[in-house]
């Protein structure tokens, strides 16, 4: 009698055990789960956090672009001007550090006059004649193009050569 309830208690014992085993084995897998979907999700985050910070960069970078086009533009005129000035030359030092600033954040001028017209890098304004170069070719460039990280964020605005 002893026997049988020793074989109905080791019995008992590795139903048991066969059970907690599968729960051990349910809870790892949902563990292994969580953890993956835990990775994905932290991916997927970083993702957009890397996103929506680049998405800034370019905003401020783009405005500090149009601060660039007014030292450009106030270069033209000072140009003109007499040279040695003291304030001539602390302006075109300013606009130079403002390029340094923007090549640093990886921003480079697009290429335009003399370059063959490409419309993912150029903004044809107008198409003109010309005998000095050939049909597609850019003639001048009416406002400069720039990229950022290899990402055109301003079309190069041209004339180009009918």
């Amino acid at each position: 009698m002893k026997k049988e309830n020793d074989k109905l208690k080791i019995t008992k014992i590795k139903k048991i055990a066969r059970k907690i085993r599968q729960e051990r084995d349910d809870y790892l897998d949902d563990l292994k789960r969580a953890t993956a979907d835990f990775i994905n999700y932290k991916n997927k985050e970083g993702e957009r956090i890397t996103s929506a910070v680049n998405r800034e960069k370019e905003k401020i970078i783009l405005k500090m672009i149009s601060v660039l086009d007014n030292f450009e533009r106030a270069t033209v005129e000072i140009e003109k001007k007499e040279e040695g000035d003291d304030m001539i030359a602390g302006v075109l030092a300013i606009k130079e550090q403002i390029k340094k600033v923007l090549e640093s954040e990886g921003v480079v001028e697009i290429s335009a006059v003399g370059e063959e017209f490409n419309p993912e890098y150029h903004e044809a304004i107008d198409v003109v004649e010309s005998e000095e170069l050939d049909s597609g070719m850019v003639l001048e460039e009416l406002q400069k193009g720039y990229l950022l990280n290899e990402k055109v964020i301003r079309s190069s605005r041209v004339r180009v050569v009918k």
